[in-house]
């Protein structure tokens, strides 16, 4: 039966891809920028290289927003041809029009190779970026921070790691004239290679200790990357002598991914007895532990010191966290918080929380927050758990919340639960919107968005996740962009 379900949701994306193709290459000269752009991504995921004619257009766009998403969106083909055009955009050649398309064209085009490699284009494009570690201009800088950032989906098979070494300065001087956010980068892409290689490994855990601090909170995140018998311990002792509050946190979310029995109860007497302020971070590392190791007494900690807090802020941690434990028997508390008018944070949480908590119950407290719930951010936030849950009755009234967005800040969020839903009836219902078009610029703008996401025969890019496990305090301002599209 799921079987023929899947093979029913292909045979009709198939169709409506046919029908939907010329309203998204139409949407790329649409008189709203937003919606162009939007256009431009949906277009290039569910029409690969057939859209390129129109993409191509899209760099001579009056909006530079539409042009930076056009320079995503070649990626997003997995096309060859489109690969070559970024290449040379990468490569600053004149003849690519890099400057004219935007000033940051260059480190958007590294971007998209690795969207494109992930594809399974550009077998090869690792071959062509290091030689951007001879540069010396800002431009190349950011190009290369960019390789490093997309390390693994650029070059899985690590070609850049020689690079991420001799630039992160933990084998030898980096040079001092090294940007910071370079520097963070290439220590970050050191995890693929400590994974392997227990001389990476070891010199990645004795620079725990030194004295930049941004280098210890980029380290921490990347030891918490690994899973290796010498992690924990190391993090452990890190931790005892760490009094920098962020940098706590990240080595105890660290912990918590690599920590077995022993680090549970550290975990526990941290909870219980330790500072009240890192209280929320503590919660988070147990509740991670805690849903890798399926480890009730880490959830029964989580639920007691849950019923004892009384920071408002806090609640709303230990809600996410026991979501992330999987924990059912904390669903009762999750459900009071949504039902009885707690904070927009907590609510927020503790509908994702319910999402995660694989309780059968789930949705249908979800249904009647998303019913109730007036705040236009943390409705988002219900339907994107409740769409997470992917059941086809509750098509319409996700797609009731489209109808009602009209903050351009909020259309990447509801474009992204309305295509995570992933079923027949919100492909459908999409379709009918588009086609319709009684929708605003927004909702055109999400609606494409969407569309773009189910039809997309391949897997998500997922920015969000790839900048996971990175110092986001040392990140450059350009990068916020393309991590909130929906790729």
């Amino acid at each position: 039966m799921q079987g023929n379900a899947v093979r029913r949701v292909a045979e009709e994306s198939a169709l409506r891809r046919q029908r939907l193709l010329p309203l998204l290459a139409a949407g790329t000269r649409d008189a709203d920028a937003g919606v162009r752009a939007a256009a431009a991504v949906a277009l290039a995921r569910a029409g690969g290289e057939s859209g390129l004619a129109d993409l191509e257009a899209c760099f001579a766009d009056a909006s530079p927003t539409v042009r930076r998403a056009a320079i995503l969106a070649l990626g997003a083909t997995g096309s060859e041809r489109a690969v070559h055009r970024l290449l040379r955009i990468a490569a600053g050649e004149p003849s690519s029009g890099a400057d004219a398309i935007t000033p940051r064209a260059r480190s958007l085009a590294v971007v998209a190779l690795g969207i494109a490699r992930q594809r399974g284009a550009g077998r090869h494009i690792a071959a062509f970026l290091p030689p951007l570690a001879a540069a010396r201009g800002p431009i190349e800088e950011d190009a290369l921070g960019s390789a490093l950032f997309f390390h693994h989906s650029l070059a899985p098979a690590g070609e850049l790691e020689p690079l991420a070494r001799r630039l992160s300065g933990l084998f030898g001087s980096a040079g001092e004239s090294l940007p910071r956010c370079l520097v963070m980068r290439a220590a970050e892409a050191l995890r693929h290679e400590a994974a392997r290689d227990p001389l990476v490994l070891e010199r990645v855990i004795d620079s725990l200790g030194t004295r930049d601090l941004d280098l210890r909170r980029s380290l921490a995140l990347t030891a918490g990357a690994l899973e290796a018998d010498a992690t924990a311990p190391s993090l452990r002792r890190a931790l005892g002598r760490e009094r920098e509050y962020l940098t706590r946190g990240f080595l105890l979310l660290a912990l918590g991914r690599n920590g077995g029995a022993g680090t549970r109860d550290e975990l526990v007497d941290l909870l219980a007895g330790g500072d009240r302020a890192g209280r929320p971070w503590v919660a988070l590392a147990l509740g991670i532990l805690a849903g890798r190791a399926d480890d009730d007494v880490a959830r029964q900690a989580l639920r007691e010191e849950l019923a004892r807090e009384r920071s408002a802020e806090a609640i709303g941690a230990f809600l996410l966290a026991a979501g992330i434990a999987r924990d059912r028997q904390a669903v009762g508390r999750m459900e009071q918080t949504l039902r009885d008018g707690a904070s927009g944070r907590q609510r927020l949480h503790a509908a994702l929380a319910l999402s995660m908590s694989g309780h059968p119950s789930a949705a249908p407290v979800l249904r009647r927050a998303l019913a109730s719930e007036r705040s236009p951010y943390v409705r988002i936030v219900v339907a994107q758990a409740l769409a997470r849950l992917g059941e086809d009755q509750d098509a319409p009234a996700l797609l009731a919340v489209l109808a009602a967005v009209h903050d351009a800040d909020l259309q990447a969020q509801i474009a992204a639960a309305l295509g995570s839903h992933g079923t027949l009836p919100m492909l459908r219902g999409l379709a009918d919107e588009l086609e319709a078009a009684d929708l605003d610029a927004v909702g055109r703008a999400a609606a494409m968005q969407a569309i773009g996401i189910l039809l997309d025969p391949g897997e998500p890019f997922a920015m969000t996740r790839l900048c996971q496990g990175k110092n986001f305090t040392v990140f450059p301002d350009w990068i916020y962009e393309p991590v909130l599209t929906t790729l």
